[in-house]
């Protein structure tokens, strides 16, 4: 109790904006991108400072990046912790149409269990996640080629104003899409 932990899909979010300010377009590649250690934030804490670091790869025609964050000890040192790190570039392509879609959702084996995060639904809980972090409606572990998940995921009514913030992709579904994605290739599900 008492920490705030921001979600590697809040990152994403954040760079993704930076890199296209730096770009000067959206059309982007991320690759190699690595979370390496969580944001945490306490309650009491008012010093933390976090920073994108963009920076030319002269080899290749791309950038590199990395999320920094900036604290001070008890010692009133200043701590300095890598969060996440990748490369970017740009693309000219036009985004292809799926149109498989529907033959995929169809082939699909539904997996009507909930989603659980290890947390409760009740904010006196140990571990709590915000209404913005229960979007899974369901998770299909079989599609056309057979090795695939589909995470089917929608934003409760009450929080559908934060798509008028601008994301691209809104942290809290992302994160529960891919954190369904990894409890089944994981095993959870059977």
């Amino acid at each position: 109790k008492g920490f705030n932990l921001i979600s590697g899909t809040t990152f994403i979010e954040v760079c993704k904006e930076a890199l296209s300010q730096y770009f000067k377009t959206n059309k982007l590649v991320i690759e190699e991108l690595i979370f390496l250690s969580p944001l945490v934030v306490k309650v009491e804490d008012d010093d933390v400072e976090t920073h994108i670091i963009i920076a030319k790869d002269k080899e290749k025609n791309r950038v590199s990046f990395k999320v920094v964050s900036k604290h001070f000890d008890e010692n009133e040192d200043a701590v300095w912790t890598e969060h996440l790190e990748g490369f970017a570039s740009t693309h000219d392509s036009k985004v292809a149409k799926i149109d498989t879609l529907s033959k995929y959702l169809e082939s699909a084996t539904k997996t009507e269990e909930a989603i659980s995060r290890g947390g409760d639904a009740s904010p006196e809980a140990d571990t709590y996640f915000g209404p913005r972090w229960q979007c899974v409606k369901s998770v299909s572990d079989t599609t056309l080629d057979g090795d695939g998940i589909c995470t089917e995921v929608y934003l409760p009514d009450g929080l559908i104003h934060d798509l008028k913030e601008g994301y691209n992709f809104h942290p809290g579904m992302l994160d529960d899409a891919i954190y369904s994605a990894l409890q089944i290739f994981a095993g959870y599900f059977s």
